[in-house]
């Protein structure tokens, strides 16, 4: 089961990521999100984990893919995050990178299906349509439609992500609200730990 850390924001939680066995951690570069992270403290985050076992991901929340395919270029990124658009052409600003497509499902697990097919070596996420708010969508109601690796997210807890996984069957699972502390910004070592260690039962 791959686990993705999310809104990393700092060494010491990227640290606890690694430690914990994560595969992936995602530095949001979006300026309207609590877990922003500006582009001279993620390029010296970046730097700092080269040489750890671990991908480190750039999520991006803006519609102009040819920005987002020059940003992470700059940041030497292999890997980006984006929101899945209406056409599978208007990803080819992003083909020299592996993706994260983010699919939006609505509460109650509904959601518009792609109409493109995904490249092998790219993940689809579902996740709930109100990106890092802690909420999850239905799980129980929603039928996937796509094919592909994929990965789930929108409130998974530690306490949580067995059922979801359980439920869902996905690839990997995408956390980020709830491994944080009560600051909900910053991660919390313990949380991290144990959502890993949950996620592998």
């Amino acid at each position: 089961m791959l686990v993705k850390i999310c809104g990393i924001t700092n060494l010491e939680d990227a640290k606890a990521a690694v430690g914990a066995g994560a595969d992936f951690i995602g530095i949001i570069f979006h300026r309207d999100t609590k877990r922003y992270l500006d582009d001279e403290r993620a390029i010296s985050l970046i730097q700092e984990l080269q040489n750890h076992p671990i991908h480190v991901v750039g999520v991006f929340l803006e519609d102009d893919l040819m920005q987002v395919a020059k940003k992470a270029k700059d940041l030497e990124l292999e890997w980006v995050q984006v929101v899945a658009p209406a056409s599978k052409k208007e990803l080819e600003p992003l083909e020299k990178f592996r993706k994260l497509l983010v699919v939006e499902v609505n509460f109650d697990g509904s959601y518009e299906p792609l109409t493109y097919t995904l490249d092998k070596r790219d993940f689809l996420i579902y996740d709930c349509a109100t990106f890092g708010s802690g909420q999850s969508f239905d799980w129980n109601q929603f039928k996937r439609i796509e094919q592909g690796a994929f990965l789930l997210a929108g409130g998974l807890t530690p306490s949580n992500v067995q059922e979801a996984i359980k439920i869902i069957k996905p690839n990997g699972v995408d956390v980020a609200s709830g491994v944080c502390n009560s600051s909900n910004v910053k991660k919390d070592a313990t949380k991290i730990r144990e959502f890993i260690a949950q996620s592998h039962e």
